[in-house]
């Protein structure tokens, strides 16, 4: 896919990644950390592919199937609480 169609692409699913990354985070930072790494994928994604029929679906499965994991910081800080809890 060209540049300019996976901008295009990529901004209208700003506001429901930031809607689904809300829903996920205890935080807004974390939301917004989380939502920019979504859209950076989908961005990339739409790149490196040609063959996207069904570009909601595509998206959809870009989000739900990919690896959403909190922010590094949030994962070191309930380690931190396991450990100092032994």
């Amino acid at each position: 896919m060209n540049k300019q169609d996976a901008e295009r692409i990529t901004t209208e699913y700003l506001k429901p990644v930031y809607g689904f990354a809300l829903k996920r985070c205890r935080s807004l930072q974390d939301a917004e950390d989380l939502s920019q790494d979504i859209v950076l994928r989908i961005f990339t994604a739409l790149l490196k592919r040609e063959d996207i029929v069904d570009v909601q679906k595509y998206v959809c499965e870009l989000v739900r199937h990919g690896k959403l994991q909190p922010p590094a910081e949030e994962q070191k800080s309930a380690l931190s609480t396991i450990i100092l809890r032994k």
